[in-house]
């Protein structure tokens, strides 16, 4: 099974990682509590993706918690940001990047513009929609977002400000707006 680069999980890979998480777990004689998950950037996205699965599926995973590094939880944001960065074009590194997302977003999920349910389906979160359907279940569990936006770096080499990063447009927002809101108690940690 191969999760490198994946922004998505869909419910048969969620499945097939618990398989495999249970299988390494019983191989290896393993104790199977206080586990806890992790991923930085679309890693991030994957391990929120599937600590809420467990949650929701009581997969029998002693599962605790979950952390993320500057994940971009909101895949039509993602999209959205990688038009602006084809356009802008102030980067070879950020264009190369965008023209990948635009690829991966076209060929799977099409344009949010178009047909919002696969962002939906998919997205961790969707700011347009105050939707985290897909984070529900992590009430249960201890989470917490970790954020290094680099602003000089962003500025510098991206022509990005703060509000043009991940750690804005898809953590920030999405902790300030939609967790506190709903009575989840994340912790949020801006390295600055």
């Amino acid at each position: 099974m191969d999760i490198n680069q994946k922004l998505w999980l869909n419910d048969q890979d969620k499945n097939d990682i618990v398989d495999l998480i249970k299988n390494i777990i019983n191989n290896h004689q393993l104790k199977n509590k206080n586990i806890y998950f992790g991923g930085f950037s679309s890693g991030g996205n994957v391990a929120l993706l599937l600590s809420n699965y467990i949650v929701f599926t009581n997969s029998k995973i002693d599962l605790k918690g979950v952390f993320v590094v500057d994940a971009p939880i909101d895949l039509e944001k993602l999209y959205e940001n990688a038009q602006k960065e084809i356009v802008k074009k102030s980067n070879e590194d950020a264009l190369n990047e965008a023209n990948f997302l635009n690829e991966l977003f076209t060929s799977e999920l099409g344009n949010p513009k178009e047909k919002l349910s696969p962002y939906k389906k998919y997205s961790p979160f969707l700011l347009s929609k105050n939707e985290f359907q897909n984070l529900s279940y992590l009430q249960k569990i201890k989470v917490r977002f970790y954020s290094e936006p680099a602003i000089d770096w962003q500025k510098t080499f991206r022509k990005r400000s703060y509000e043009d990063t991940n750690s804005f447009k898809h953590i920030h927002i999405f902790i300030f707006k939609i967790l506190i809101t709903n009575n989840y108690s994340p912790n949020y940690l801006i390295i600055i």
